[in-house]
């Protein structure tokens, strides 16, 4: 790919793309060898044998409510979704915060898709099975305090990311569920799962925002860039929108997509 094309953009990609420039060629399968398909397409066939590769999988997980993940979920599926990685954020939990938050809008740049097991016998993978070919990318929003679907999150996922907030209680349902995804690594060694904490809701300016992250760190596992509570969050929440690329919350997010992206590079 030359420098003139990688650098092309059509209008309708995310404004956050920019930013995303330095990572953004994880999902172009085979850039530097191309696929069999592409090979075929250069000669005017298209082969149909050639099976799409899984999506990547990330699974926001937490014991406890209310710190953050559907937020999370859908402005790094906004942030990520560009005219070449289609996104899908499967909602995993009943009360379907991230299915109501696309409704609201219904303008937004990905798929959100309802899963929670409501309808007989259900499993993640057999769910999973049913949109990964309209995805390059699947962003799992689990519901808290349900250990079945969680585990089930960590065992399919690439990458696990925890948000917690600088309570004691949520310090104590982090180290729970970093428990139950070490103990899924360890039980599969061959895989490269990755698990990362993210400090979630702080309030900018207090000595618990300050230390949050210095306390996470003693558990031993990545710590990604922190995400405020800010007012943008919830009033792109009420609307169904994503957030605004400019705003604190919107860079915010963009700086842990860029952390997504490498680490699931490395998977």
């Amino acid at each position: 790919m030359s420098k003139s094309s990688s650098k092309s953009k059509d209008k309708s990609l995310s404004p956050h793309l920019d930013e995303l420039d330095d990572v953004d060629a994880l999902f172009l399968l085979s850039e530097e060898e191309p696929s069999s398909k592409r090979r075929s397409r250069r000669s005017g066939k298209v082969s149909r044998s050639v099976q799409k590769e899984p999506p990547k999988i990330v699974a926001l997980v937490s014991r406890k409510g209310g710190t953050g993940k559907t937020s999370l979920a859908m402005n790094l599926a906004a942030v990520l979704s560009t005219s070449r990685r289609r996104v899908v954020v499967l909602d995993l939990d009943k009360g379907a915060d991230a299915a109501k938050w696309q409704d609201r809008g219904g303008k937004l740049p990905f798929a959100v898709i309802r899963a929670d097991g409501k309808e007989g016998e259900w499993s993640l993978e057999k769910s999973i099975e049913k949109v990964a070919a309209k995805a390059d990318l699947l962003i799992l929003d689990t519901p808290p305090a349900d250990m079945q679907v969680i585990e089930q999150a960590v065992e399919v996922a690439d990458l696990v990311l925890i948000p917690t907030g600088p309570s004691a209680l949520d310090l104590m349902a982090t180290v729970e569920v970093v428990n139950k995804s070490l103990k899924t690594q360890r039980g599969k060694p061959n895989r490269a799962l990755r698990v990362a904490l993210v400090p979630s809701r702080l309030i900018s300016g207090t000595l618990l925002a300050k230390e949050l992250p210095r306390r996470l760190e003693k558990l031993s596992l990545p710590v990604a860039p922190s995400i405020g509570q800010r007012v943008e969050v919830a009033t792109a929440g009420s609307e169904g929108r994503a957030l605004r690329p400019k705003s604190k919350a919107g860079l915010e997010i963009s700086r842990l997509a860029r952390f997504v992206l490498r680490n699931l590079r490395q998977t």
